[in-house]
């Protein structure tokens, strides 16, 4: 009896594992408090911190669509920074696809892709298309796929009759969705958007992504990170 229910327990366990792409435990980050001159040379060994992140745990399965909501300094960019390998955290671990933050940072790259709403990061000279072709060849997508798969982005992200124009011509809005459809361009298993209902355009918030079903962009996690609401977390 003991023996059967502990080999369900662990089928269970490891059913849960196998369904979890990101698992956030105990993640706590501090930044150091700025200090005036006068401060630093009246305490030059005196260091203060601010918490931003304190004892977050969070698990977010496949497919799910995870949205952080907060106000300003509430901790949600590092956070995803974290999860992006971009800062270290102080305490705590976070794991992306059983790949953790901090001992594999490579095995995370390979499995997410995150999108910051950077538009200066876009080669303005050159169309949506070639942006995306650049792109995927850096990444090393193979030359037989190159036509198709951009295509395939720039239709899912409503940019399909625009893939010959200059971006320097684009609104924030399409940049904003040129740079979903670039992340998407080496088919992450974890898509991580940072501001991704930004464009102030209407319907923004619902084109802006791509689409969940019908498409080979499904089933991926998207994070995503909002600062016009307060709150903690929600999930869609």
């Amino acid at each position: 009896m003991t023996t059967s229910l502990l080999t369900e327990t662990t089928y269970l366990f490891q059913a849960a594992v196998r369904e979890t792409a990101i698992s956030v435990r105990g993640l706590t980050k501090r930044f150091p408090r700025r200090r005036s001159w006068m401060q630093t040379l009246r305490h030059p060994f005196q260091s203060d911190a601010t918490t931003v992140l304190h004892e977050i745990d969070c698990d977010i399965r496949r497919g799910e669509f995870f949205g952080l909501l907060g106000p300003n300094g509430a901790g949600k960019t590092t956070l995803c920074k974290i999860l992006a390998t971009l800062i270290l955290p102080d305490e705590g671990s976070a794991r992306v696809e059983n790949h953790d933050v901090v001992n594999d940072a490579r095995g995370v790259r390979r499995v997410l892709a995150p999108v910051i709403a950077d538009e200066r990061s876009l080669h303005w000279r050159l169309s949506a298309y070639e942006n995306l072709r650049l792109f995927a060849v850096l990444q090393g997508v193979r030359p037989s796929m190159l036509r198709s798969r951009i295509t395939e982005l720039l239709a899912a992200v409503g940019l399909g009759e625009e893939g010959a124009k200059l971006v320097g011509a684009f609104s924030s809005g399409r940049k904003q969705r040129l740079l979903i459809a670039r992340a998407l361009i080496v088919t992450p298993k974890v898509l991580l958007s940072h501001d991704p209902t930004r464009p102030r355009l209407p319907n923004a918030s619902s084109s802006a992504m791509p689409p969940t079903t019908g498409e080979s962009t499904m089933g991926r996690v998207v994070n995503a990170r909002s600062r016009s609401r307060p709150g903690n977390s929600t999930r869609a």
